[in-house]
Parts: structure tokens; sequence; C-alpha cells
């Protein structure tokens, strides 16, 4: 296939950009972590690029731009480092089908922080490249091609130790688009299964080359990245257990850069994991005033089953959950269930209206200083509403209970 060229003027401004890059190489400690993401795409070799869509998404990024000419511009406002995705759709698919959801067949990665980048794509979007990376992609590229290997790696193993039988029953690999449906299932179950069984060795190779890098690069963006991803699953067993074990975890937070650890996501994926590691201990004491300035000690609350819940007046998610934690408490509260709540507001008469129209007749808490709370710092609550059930000798039970979970724990300590 015959290719333009890269226009001179898109080379000029990738080469002002790649020495700009090079000064910012020198000192990653002061590139900023927020801010604005401008991109420049030349969409010069594109294949059927015109009239067509490019998706981005990833978190809180959810744009979509469409095509007309051969360069594409897109400004895209940074809250902090994330992995987004770059989607195509052409114009002869969203014809056929105007909601057709994004293929992944075409697609493109890339790790979102501030700065000005210019992408070349060479005929489809997954062959792109970013002209001028910063010194965050390159580490970021550099971890998810550590990651890719180890499946590849595996992958591999499988269909080597599959071939000679493939050989022997005249079976192709990959397949023959003429290739009976039935046998395709049948070979491709068998490789799912085999593949299956070497989950534990993935997970073993995950842990150490993954764990080595995020160890070895606590400054980088792409190591909150991979830890946030990991928080989901830490301390889950069987087939939704996470590749980090709770110790590596923590390990690995700990030893992140304090601008790092200071993101919301960082702070948000810890308090999930810390959750996790308090199921089963003693819950933490701590003693707050009541609205008539009386002090209210959660030690006071052994031997009754308690919901310590963290809310706010101002939480429209924390309001919506009140009338079934109202339903809850009439129902349990006179074989032993207590809740204290720990209130994240700032005024204190917003909060006891709250209190009063919501009907929430359990005992109630507050600094008056929204994240500042004493008690929001020592069960590293990083957003609301949030809870911990507790049981009559005054360890966590679980946390973060959905209403029905709630019921179900309360019908197993109280029934």
């Amino acid at each position: 296939m015959i290719r333009k060229p890269i226009s001179g003027f898109f080379l000029a401004l990738c080469f002002i950009a790649n020495m700009s890059m090079g000064q910012q190489q020198l000192s990653m400690d002061s590139m900023s972590l927020s801010g604005e993401m401008e991109l420049i795409f030349d969409l010069s070799n594109m294949k059927d690029a015109q009239g067509g869509i490019i998706k981005v998404s990833g978190d809180y990024i959810h744009e979509k731009y469409e095509i007309h000419n051969d360069e594409l511009s897109m400004t895209l406002q940074i809250e902090e480092p994330r992995k987004i995705m770059f989607s195509f759709l052409s114009a002869q698919t969203l014809k056929e089908d105007p909601n057709i959801a994004i293929p992944y067949s075409d697609y493109m990665a890339m790790l979102a922080v501030p700065g000005k980048y210019y992408i070349t794509v060479d005929s489809v979007l997954n062959n792109s490249r970013v002209i001028n990376e910063s010194p965050y992609q390159k580490k970021f590229n550099e971890l998810q091609e550590i990651k890719n290997s180890i499946g590849k790696n595996l992958q591999e193993e499988v269909l080597d130790e599959m071939k000679p039988s493939l050989e022997h029953a005249g079976i192709e690999f990959p397949f023959h688009d003429d290739l009976d449906k039935q046998v395709k299932d049948s070979v491709i179950k068998i490789y799912s299964e085999k593949l299956r069984k070497r989950y534990p060795r993935f997970t073993a190779m995950y842990q150490e080359q993954v764990f080595n890098f995020v160890k070895q690069h606590p400054d980088e963006p792409a190591s909150l990245i991979e830890l946030v991803n990991n928080s989901r699953t830490v301390g889950r067993v069987g087939s939704n257990s996470g590749q980090f074990e709770m110790e590596q975890f923590i390990d690995l937070y700990t030893n992140l850069s304090e601008r790092l650890k200071a993101l919301p996501s960082a702070r948000s994926a810890y308090a999930q994991v810390f959750g996790v590691s308090l199921v089963g201990k003693q819950a933490p004491a701590f003693t707050q005033n009541g609205p008539m300035d009386q002090p209210v000690s959660l030690t006071e609350f052994k031997g009754k089953v308690t919901l310590l819940e963290f809310w706010a007046s101002w939480c429209g998610a924390c309001r919506s959950t009140n009338p079934g934690l109202v339903k809850t408490y009439e129902q349990y509260h006179d074989k032993g269930f207590e809740i204290l709540a720990v209130s994240l507001d700032v005024d204190k008469e917003k909060w006891l209206k709250a209190v009063e129209k919501d009907g929430l007749e359990w005992i109630h808490v507050s600094e008056l200083n929204r994240f500042e709370n004493s008690a929001v710092k020592l069960y590293h609550v990083s957003g609301i509403p949030s809870n911990f059930l507790i049981d009559k000798s005054g360890k966590i039970v679980q946390y973060n209970l959905k209403e029905e979970e709630l019921n179900k724990y309360l019908k197993q300590l109280l029934e």
C-alpha cells in the first residue's frame, strides 16, 4: 500500500514537542499530574477515517469526536493520571448501525497525563504511534509490555502443547473460515481449559514481575494505576481473586511517593483495601460528641450488633439510602441492632435537620469538619456513604454493605 508521507508541518511540530519532552524528562518531579492534555492526530494514512468518529473513554473521561479531515485535535481535562482508550467507528459502520457499541478490534490505549502529544495513525487505530511520548507514557508502555508478555507466553505454551493433536486431526491454527463450527468450539473449549489451569502460574509470574516494576517505580503514574485496578480484588478468593496479596498491596502502596498517595484514586484504593484488612479484627475505638455535645464512644456498643455509618446531610447518595436503613433499623433494633452514624457535616443545623427529616432515630455524632473527622481518618474513609458492620464482641464483620447485604448479615447475627 502506498502511504502519504507525514506532512512537514506535522514533523516540525513533533520535533518541537520532542525537545520539550526532553526538557521535561530532566525533571519529572516538576511534571504536573493534572491539567490540560492536548492531542493532535495525523489521520492522513488512516483507512476509512473521513466521516467516522473516535471515542475517548476512561473513568471520568467520556467524549466523542467526529473526523472531517486528515487532522483531528482534542483537548482533555485531566484530574489525575488515568488509562484512556481511543476507539474508532467508520462512517459505513455508523450508517449500518448508528447505535453500535464501540468495537475493541480497533482501539489504542494511552496514559492520560497533561501535555501536548502528536499521534500518527498507520491504516488503523491499532497501529498508532505517539511521536513525542512523555517519560510517564514510556513507563506505562513498559508495564503494559510486561503484563502482555506474561499472558502471551502462557498462550503460546498451550498452543505448543495442542499443536501435535491439532496437526493429527488436520486442524490448522489460526482457524480457516470454512472449519466446522462445532469443531472450532470444541478446540476453543479445550484451549480455554488448559489456559485456566495455568492461572496460578500467571498469578505467580504477575506478582513477581509487576510487583518488581511497581516497587522500583514509586513515583510513576503507571504504578498507581496498577494498584488502583488491583484494589478492587485484594483479599478475595476463588475466581474473583486479585493479582496482589494483602501484604503485597500494602507494601507497594506504602512505597508510593507522597504526591501519588495524595491523589483521590490512591486514597480510595487504600480505603478499599484497608476495609478488607479490618474484617475479623476489633473495630478501632473512638469518641465523638453527639447533638447535645455529650461524648459517645464506640466501645459503649459492645454487646450489640452495630452499623458504623459515615454520611452527611449534603450527600445525595447517603440520603437516598436512608429510607431503606430506617426499615432495617425498625426491623432489627429490638433484637439488638444499633447504628452509630458519623456525620461529615460542617453545619450543625443542616445536620440535625436532615436527621429529623429522614427519621433517623439512632445515635449520631459529628466533629463538623467533613473529611477531617478523626473517625474518618481512623477508618480511612475516602467517600460516603460508607459503613462497617460490627458484631457483639466488637469485631468487624464486613464493610460497605448495601441494604440487601446488610439485612442478610443481620438475619445471621440476630435471628
